[in-house]
Parts: C-alpha cells; sequence; structure tokens
C-alpha cells in the first residue's frame, strides 16, 4: 500500500473471503491494470485481463531493483484509494477518497489521539474496511509501530488475543470487538499501561462501554467514540469518553465536529432542525470524498 501511494497510484483493497461475484464487481468497475497478491490467495481472484504480480513469487526480481527514493509527484487531489461500500441498499459504491482527504483524518488523529512514545498499533481488521486507515497509516506518521494480526489470528478469534493486547498502546475497535473481548480479557490487561481506544463503524451502546470503562485506569487510559461514513474518510465526529455517570442515553453521543468539517442537521426539505427535532446528518468539509467511482448520478453534495 505505500509502494502504490508513494508511485502516485490509487489502491482497491479486495478481501479474498469476499464472494466472487462482487470481487468481479469491483475488478470491472476499477477497471484496474495491476493485481498485486501472492501464490495462496492467487485461485479466490476472479477471472481479469489485469496484471497479476505475485510479490513472493516475483520478489527475487523485485529486490534487485533500485532502492532509490522516488521523487513524488503526488499532490492533495490526487486519488488515493477507493474503498467499497457494503452494498446493502443495492450495488457496492466505490468511494474516491483522495490524499488531502487522507491527510486531513491523519492529521486529527496526530493531534486527538494521544499514544506513548513506545507504543504499538494493532491492526486486525481487513484492510477492506476504512477503519484499518486509522491502524496503518496513523502510527506510522507518529514513528510508532504497526503491529499486524495474521489471518488466522483475527481479532473476533479471541485465541491469544490477551498476548496481542498486552503489547498494543492504541488499538481501533468496533463495539462488537469490545463484546468479544471482554469474554477474553481480564481486568489487569487494563490498568497496566498507557492505551487509547478509538470506537467506530457501529452503534455505540452505554452497557457495550460500562465494562471497560468500570475496569480501565483513567489517568492513563483514554477511550473515543469516533463517527464516519466512508465517504467522509474514516471519521468526521468524534466524542471522548470521560464518565458514564452524566450519559443519560442508550447510545454514547457521537460528538463534534473534527476541524475543518461542518456537520448540519437537516429536515427533508433541508432545512435546519431545531434542537430535541430528528433529521438527516449533513456532512461537509475537507474530509467529504470525491464522490462515488462511475456514479455521476450520486454526487457528493448527496453524501
Amino acid at each position: 500500500l505505500l509502494g502504490i501511494l508513494k508511485a502516485g497510484g490509487a489502491y482497491v483493497p479486495l478481501d479474498p473471503d469476499y464472494p466472487q461475484e462482487r470481487l468481479q464487481f469491483m475488478l470491472d468497475d476499477t477497471n484496474v491494470l495491476i493485481i498485486l497478491t501472492d501464490t495462496k490467495t492467487l485461485d479466490k481472484m476472479p477471472s481479469t485481463w489485469a496484471r497479476t504480480i505475485c510479490i513472493d513469487e516475483e520478489w527475487h526480481h523485485i529486490n534487485t531493483l533500485s532502492s532509490s527514493n522516488l521523487l513524488s509527484l503526488t499532490l492533495p487531489h490526487h486519488l488515493a484509494y477507493v474503498i467499497y461500500t457494503s452494498g446493502s441498499t443495492g450495488k457496492p459504491k466505490g468511494v474516491l477518497i483522495d490524499h488531502g482527504n487522507l491527510a486531513h483524518y491523519l492529521t486529527h488523529s496526530k493531534t486527538t489521539y494521544s499514544v506513548s512514545q513506545t507504543g504499538t498499533t494493532l491492526l486486525h481488521s481487513s484492510i477492506a474496511f476504512d477503519m484499518s486507515i486509522t491502524s496503518l497509516f496513523f502510527p506510522l506518521i507518529k514513528g510508532h509501530l504497526t503491529h499486524i494480526l495474521s489471518q488466522n489470528s483475527q481479532i473476533n478469534s479471541l485465541e491469544g488475543i490477551d498476548k496481542e493486547f498486552d503489547r498494543s498502546a492504541f488499538v481501533k475497535l468496533t463495539p462488537t470487538h469490545l463484546r468479544a473481548l471482554k469474554e477474553a480479557l481480564t481486568p489487569h490487561h487494563l490498568t497496566d499501561k498507557e492505551r487509547c481506544f478509538v470506537i467506530g463503524g457501529e452503534n455505540l451502546l452505554k452497557k457495550d462501554i460500562a465494562y471497560w470503562f468500570n475496569n480501565i485506569n483513567s489517568s492513563l487510559t483514554s477511550i473515543f467514540n469516533e463517527y464516519g461514513p466512508t465517504e467522509s474518510t474514516v471519521g468526521c465526529c468524534v466524542f471522548k469518553i470521560d464518565e458514564l455517570e452524566n450519559i443519560n442515553q442508550l447510545s454514547i453521543p457521537i460528538g463534534r465536529p473534527i476541524s475543518n468539517t461542518q456537520i448540519y442537521i437537516l429536515d427533508s426539505y433541508q432545512n435546519p432542525v431545531p434542537i430535541g427535532i430528528s433529521g438527516e446528518i449533513y456532512i461537509g468539509g475537507a474530509g467529504l470524498a470525491r464522490g462515488y467511482l462511475n456514479r455521476p448520478d450520486l454526487t457528493a453534495e448527496k453524501f
């Protein structure tokens, strides 16, 4: 991924566990020129005209190439990656995120999520989900380590997760992960070192966080609820959970917009609603994606 970005390309993550029909649609929709994979995954890929490179098979040749630093010609408006939505409301849509969007989110993360100087970040989710953006790039711009969990040791399996958790100062999780980890970790895992948890991807309920909040060392651990669709580049709102007693609702608030971001709650006529009245969230600002790939009927203004 780092090589693609530095060379001026944009990456499209393909999860080999996706159904063949979905993978075929993504390949056809993006019309990719190159597929980077390995020999173990090759048989899971659908048919394509793209040039396929098995990195493990060709590494002996790759290793002979120049390692000189590239002259970067990448500008903020150049495309960085395309991540596809779930497709639960129709065909999956490829969300176009540029380098400016990505840099904006990472700058927010660097100034908001504090971790120790020797911290390690646990990357446990598939790169096909944009929550991986935080765990992959955020520690690198801080000069920290990223520990990538193998596919056979995914966090949902819980096998050996206590050891992986012990070495991690920064972890991004979903509420589902929180509920699973509750069964695998004891309170001493939560109180012995500085940690930062960022929770996103799903609605965070107060009951999901209660166990964690009651067992953490508040002077060492910070917990954030981060909200944002893929179209807003990972996250556009954040709420730091300092206490639970004053939260008189089932869900943890999504907080306020991050820097250079605007959030509006509008009615069906796109007028601002009064406090206490339901509406839809409208998002604007530096994190808003360019649009959907090959979908001119759905513009960024309609996110």
